[in-house]
């Protein structure tokens, strides 16, 4: 059967695109949730028995799941892709291997950190079964090219926004927005009501929104232009 190898190339970019956007948001908001979990915890939860032991420890929980966001926002998209190709063993195989493999980190990284070694448990085996989808992906996409008279590997493999550069580049960003958030952190730890911690908290929330969308317009990140002509078109269509 011939393969349409400009539809895989135009395949290939949709794919880029869709997980550029996706990290675009998850990345940044996973270390802000990792750098503001106390308060964020604290203004959610604690009234009542919740008290802030209880925050502390819920706190630490939502920080060793917040490191593998990247990975829980990619994995189902690789999976579907895999699964367009007609391939359904590699997904199984892999989600067996991740189960198995957190039900043991479960077990033994419990018995150092209690609840948030399960969380760092599934974070860890989320982020290796991120790497086993991005490798059978992307294999599945040589094995079609190589297969094809004419194929050209890299151009198509590569067509659109290199997935890694654009993942360094976000992450540069998100780490510069997280040092701002860092730096405000102890502003929001000051005693206070209900009303002043959200209050601060949105503050910061404005400020490191304002810091961000300044960088991604900086380092020109594709997400930020993807998202930011999807909110034109959709004023556009309103506005008609």
């Amino acid at each position: 059967m011939a393969i349409n190898l400009g539809a895989l190339s135009d395949y290939m970019k949709n794919i880029r695109k869709t997980i550029s956007v996706s990290w675009y948001i998850v990345i940044p908001s996973s270390l802000i949730v990792i750098i503001l979990s106390y308060p964020l915890t604290k203004l959610i939860y604690e009234r009542g028995a919740f008290d802030p032991k209880a925050t502390a420890l819920t706190s630490f929980c939502v920080q060793m799941y917040a490191i593998a966001l990247f990975a829980h926002s990619a994995n189902p998209i690789f999976s579907r892709v895999i699964y367009s190709f007609k391939n359904t063993l590699t997904p199984l195989l892999i989600t067996i291997f991740v189960v198995i493999s957190n039900l043991c980190g479960n077990i033994i990284l419990s018995r150092y950190l209690g609840a948030g070694g399960i969380a760092l448990s599934t974070s860890i085996t989320v982020t290796i079964g991120f790497f086993l989808y991005y490798y059978f992906t992307f294999k599945q996409f040589r094995r079609i090219i190589s297969n094809s008279p004419g194929g050209n590997l890299k151009e198509i493999l590569f067509s659109g926004t290199n997935l890694f550069t654009e993942f360094i580049k976000i992450l540069f960003c998100s780490i510069i927005t997280g040092s701002i958030a860092l730096l405000l952190q102890r502003w929001t730890s000051y005693g206070g009501s209900f009303f002043a911690l959200l209050f601060r908290l949105a503050i910061v929330g404005i400020v490191v929104l304002i810091v961000y969308i300044s960088l991604s317009s900086l380092f020109k990140l594709e997400g930020y232009y993807l998202i930011s002509g999807y909110v034109k078109g959709f004023g556009k269509k309103i506005q008609k």
